[in-house]
């Protein structure tokens, strides 16, 4: 953060408060309680995609130690970088998770053609702009620590830019499920006669709800750090701790804590069992392409 000197030097201070160690300490907790736990979860089922989500939390954990640290000397730039840092780009790889969940969703309900984009290009469009959101973000907060009024004030704009970056995906994705949803609904629909069909067993309409609610929640916090940046850095939700815990903390908290209610483990545990049950009715005589959506 920056700001002006008797003499007209701007120099360079970290916060306008001191970071409260008691949230801090809690968040860690919470993150790192349940971090580890979706890590049982990915090893039990083998989810091995999962990692992304499970650094995500690792990150936001190692960013709420560097607040802690913070709290006993507010102006040491190592811990304000690592929490600053670390809670800026970890909501990007929980992004990358939910974007690797609908591409494996499309693959299990046999309904890529139903999807506007190929599941594989799908996964990779959505998880190579996250990486540049990603990217652009880290880099405009390493500018933000220099402790020159240009790096900062430039700083600032390329983390609006990587956070814009990382809307304007979400809200693309967030389309992309939509049109996909649809389709799939007036698929199953035509289905609806035969009652035993093994793809209408799937439960996947109540996994992608939980992929709109964790998007829908992601989207809140990075618009509040869009709105936070664009402030700037002595602007009123810089200067008030409160904001950080209630539209990013919290938020990021509610997404590691929903797919633990409701995890993706019960969607691709599905798809095994349907994808053995479509192999039967192959075996029985059926043709492959009765058992496949068309739009």
């Amino acid at each position: 953060m920056a700001n002006s000197s008797g003499d007209g030097q701007r120099h360079f201070v970290y916060y306008y408060y001191v970071p409260n160690l008691a949230a801090a300490t809690i968040f860690i907790f919470l993150f790192f309680v349940l971090t580890v736990v979706h890590a049982i979860q990915m090893f039990r089922f083998k989810m091995w995609f999962w990692i992304a989500f499970i650094i995500g939390g690792l990150m936001e954990t190692a960013g709420y130690v560097g607040r802690v640290l913070s709290h006993n000397n507010n102006q040491a730039m190592g811990p304000y970088i690592q929490q600053s840092l670390l809670l800026l780009v970890a909501p990007a790889l929980f992004a990358a998770s939910i974007y690797m969940i609908l591409g494996r969703m499309i693959l299990i309900t046999h309904s890529a053609q139903l999807s506007p984009l190929r599941p594989t290009r799908l996964t990779a469009f959505f998880v190579c702009g996250d990486i540049i959101s990603f990217v652009v973000q880290a880099t405009g907060d390493a500018l933000m620590a220099g402790h020159k009024a240009n790096s900062l004030s430039m700083g600032k704009n390329v983390v609006l830019v990587g956070l814009a970056l990382q809307l304007a995906w979400f809200v693309a994705f967030v389309v992309v499920a939509r049109v996909w949803q649809r389709r799939v609904v007036r698929w199953m629909v035509s289905m609806s006669a035969d009652a035993e069909h093994p793809l209408l067993r799937l439960s996947w309409d109540r996994h992608l709800k939980v992929l709109y609610t964790a998007s829908g929640l992601i989207l809140v916090r990075s618009v509040f750090r869009l709105i936070e940046y664009g402030m700037g850095n002595d602007g009123y939700l810089m200067r008030h701790e409160v904001f950080l815990y209630l539209f990013d903390a919290l938020l990021m908290i509610a997404v590691v804590v929903v797919f633990l209610i409701i995890h993706p483990s019960g969607i691709l545990g599905q798809g095994k069992k349907i994808g053995s049950m479509l192999r039967l009715e192959n075996a029985r005589g059926l043709s492959a392409e009765s058992l496949r959506p068309t739009k």
